[in-house]
């Protein structure tokens, strides 16, 4: 402790500040020459350096802001604005016209894209011309066909009434007569019934016309189109040969016609009635023969010009000759190919596919297979509709047929019913 003692002590006198010796010589002394205090003049000296400093950082301030700034930092800026605005217009303008360019170029090739499926889609196929072609005038025959099943059956209603300017309109007798001498010019053939026609018609008829008015598949299921025209009063050997044929399938006996007189009686009046019963069953059985008749009746004028020809050289595609395919088709007297409805119908859903040509032009364009088989299903719905006709007509024939059974167990039981009721009475 004392050594420690001493040793601060040793220090602190040596280096402990010493009073400073009064130099009586000197001029500086601050109290012999009236000078401020130390204190004072740092103060001073201070002010002036910080109203120096402020001073210098305001012309600085004002130096960058009037010259450097205004003087080259704003000018330099400007024109960089300028430079950077143009530039970036000139490469908004690049970017507009590189979406303009695309934009273009989509469009172009859109409207191009568009014209190769026009020209794919809408290019004509040939199976579509034949089948278009076929079809110009099958409404107007398909109408046809109906006048002249209507005619038909019409004209064998007045041939069973006695109507007027009708070959039976007197009576059997008159309708026996007419139809023998027809029989005799034109059908009877002498070879018939082992040959023992020859006593009654020593000269045969005309071989095309033996037989035409009892053979059912010589007159009518044989051909395509008969020449049946009921529009131009003009009979023609087919309208012969089927007025001929429809009176010995139907009503090959005609009603006896009833004097004015003999309708006064109820008797004969009920009989009346019931005669016209008979041929109203009658003509729904016949009306399917006028049906087939009318469906085999030439076409339209126009259509020789329609598809007439076009369907003479859709038949010569199998190696059939142009008369042949004339003849098969149907022509009137004129020669002009006037195809009925049914035979426009053949060629419409079995000849065209028996063309080998038809199955190689199905590799063509997707569109194409579309609208032949839209074709294809509406040719499909025209004969379902045929066939339905056909049930129909069936289906009546069979209702009359029910209805003549039923009649006869009805006219059983009312006589059975009528016997009971007058043995009750007499017991």
């Amino acid at each position: 402790m004392a050594r420690f003692l001493t040793t601060l002590m040793a220090v602190w006198l040596f280096f402990a500040p010493q009073p400073a010796q009064a130099c009586v010589f000197c001029a500086c002394v601050p109290a012999a020459n009236n000078m401020p205090k130390t204190t004072d003049l740092v103060h001073t000296e201070h002010a002036d350096l910080r109203e120096l400093i402020t001073r210098e950082f305001r012309d600085h301030r004002l130096w960058l802001l009037d010259v450097v700034f205004l003087e080259y930092l704003l000018p330099a800026m400007m024109r960089m604005t300028e430079q950077l605005t143009a530039v970036a217009m000139h490469q908004v303008l690049a970017v507009g016209m590189f979406l303009d360019a695309k934009q273009q170029l989509e469009a172009e090739r859109l409207f191009q894209q568009k014209v190769a499926e026009a020209h794919k889609d809408y290019q004509s196929s040939f199976d579509m011309c034949v089948i278009g072609t076929n079809m110009g005038s099958l409404a107007h025959t398909e109408r046809r066909a109906e006048l002249t099943a209507h005619v038909l059956s019409q004209r064998s209603q007045d041939r069973q009434m006695g109507a007027a300017n009708s070959n039976a309109s007197e009576g059997v007798k008159e309708d026996i007569e007419g139809r023998y001498e027809q029989f005799l010019t034109r059908y009877c053939h002498s070879k018939d019934n082992d040959e023992n026609f020859i006593e009654i018609c020593p000269v045969s008829a005309p071989e095309k016309t033996r037989n035409k008015d009892v053979s059912y598949g010589q007159t009518v299921d044989s051909v395509w189109t008969l020449d049946i025209d009921f529009s131009d009063n003009v009979l023609t050997d087919d309208e012969q040969d089927i007025f001929a044929l429809a009176s010995n399938l139907y009503a090959s006996r005609v009603p006896t016609r009833f004097p004015e007189v003999a309708l006064q009686d109820p008797d004969k009046q009920q009989f009346l009635l019931d005669m016209r019963s008979v041929i109203a069953k009658r003509s729904v059985a016949e009306h399917a023969f006028n049906s087939i008749v009318g469906m085999k009746a030439i076409g339209h004028l126009d259509s020789k010009d329609v598809v007439g020809e076009y369907m003479v050289r859709a038949l010569e595609q199998f190696d059939i000759a142009r008369p042949e395919a004339i003849e098969i088709l149907g022509h009137d007297a004129g020669g002009n190919v006037r195809p009925s409805y049914y035979a426009q119908m053949e060629v419409l859903t079995r000849k065209i596919y028996q063309e080998p040509d038809f199955y190689t032009n199905l590799y063509d364009t997707p569109t194409n297979i579309d609208r032949k088989y839209a074709a294809m299903q509406a040719i499909g719905l025209m004969q379902d509709f045929d066939t339905l006709q056909s049930y129909l007509r069936t289906e009546s024939m069979l209702s009359v047929l029910v209805e003549v059974e039923l009649s006869k167990l009805q006219e059983k039981v009312q006589n059975t019913i009528g016997e009971s009721n007058n043995a009750g009475k007499r017991e």
